[in-house]
């Protein structure tokens, strides 16, 4: 997190440096106001790339941590689906974030037979047993998986 706070206040003091010196060294008002704002806009694109570049590994380390059951294991040795079946399973055409995250969320909280979206799995391997975990984690994961490639 250091590493982070340090890149964002070099790059906030940088668009600052970089209006501030065009300020001075522009001298008609529509071409300086033009540039600063673009500028400006850079900096804020570089800064969102930046905390979603720094933000995104954490939230994949977390969700190996947590709930990863392994794609390469043999079909004998899994204990659950990989996270790409599961995935597949929730996610349905046109559903959003919201839509995918809660479903998830409401499996995780009460998994059942009847609730199960994933019927051959609860066949192979049984119901889910209830996991217990903040809501706030099971709603970064359920996003984590919505918006990137898992394997």
């Amino acid at each position: 997190m250091i590493k982070f706070s340090v890149i964002l206040i070099t790059l906030l003091l940088l668009i600052h440096i970089l209006r501030r010196y065009l300020r001075n060294k522009i001298l008609n008002t529509v071409v300086r106001y033009k540039t600063q704002k673009g500028i400006e806009i850079l900096g804020y694109v570089l800064l969102t790339f930046l905390a979603i570049t720094y933000f995104r590994e954490p939230l994949k380390i977390l969700l190996l941590s947590l709930v990863y059951h392994s794609p390469t294991a043999s079909h004998d040795d899994r204990i659950g689906l990989p996270m790409v079946a599961v995935k597949k399973h929730y996610l349905e055409n046109g559903m959003t974030k919201e839509q995918f995250t809660n479903d998830i969320q409401n499996w995780i909280n009460n998994p059942t037979k009847d609730t199960a979206k994933m019927h051959g799995a609860v066949k192979c391997f049984g119901v889910m047993p209830k996991q217990i975990f903040p809501e706030e984690t099971i709603k970064q994961i359920s996003e984590y998986m919505f918006d990137y490639d898992i394997e």
